[in-house]
């Protein structure tokens, strides 16, 4: 499959993990927001009929910046031993019928992007106003945010080492 490419191969030390060593990884969530559903990228982005209130949620994911607790942004069953995360950056944009969420954090829980995710798409309906993202965090309870949504939508974009 031709589908992922080999750019760069750099020698590493004895005793380097490509999972903990990582200092940052840059997710994308992408969503179709057409009128009809797609067809083209029906495999690799979710299907919200209607529009988006994008600058809501761009105002909304500016609250998940910086170090906090993510346990409202975790699955209920998560076994880590932390769900301190940081956030460096979370931005929402679109072009054309494709609007795009991207987190980039130094770690992320299990399902954490999807359930931003879905917390920035009811921001985006009006759901929420952007302020409540604040709330959620600071509630550290699951039920608070918004669904996981459907992990066809999810990209793992770019990892960074030292």
């Amino acid at each position: 499959n031709d589908a992922i490419t080999v750019r760069e191969v750099e020698p590493k030390q004895k005793g380097f993990s490509a999972r903990f060593d990582a200092q940052a990884r840059e997710y994308h969530y992408h969503l179709c927001v057409d009128s009809t559903a797609p067809i083209f990228m029906k495999d690799f982005s979710w299907f919200v009929p209607g529009g988006l209130d994008v600058s809501a949620m761009e105002a909304g994911a500016q609250y998940l910046l910086g170090e906090h607790d993510f346990k409202s942004f975790c699955a209920v069953n998560a076994q880590v031993k932390t769900t301190v995360r940081t956030i460096y950056a979370c931005s929402v944009t679109k072009a054309d019928d494709i609007i795009t969420i991207r987190v980039t954090g130094n770690g992320f829980l299990y399902n954490m992007v999807r359930i931003i995710s879905g917390t920035l798409i009811k921001v985006g309906l009006g759901v929420y106003p952007p302020e409540h993202v604040k709330q959620i965090l600071e509630a550290c309870d699951r039920s608070q945010a918004g669904e996981t949504v459907p992990a066809k939508g999810l990209f793992l974009k770019k990892i960074e080492y030292l």
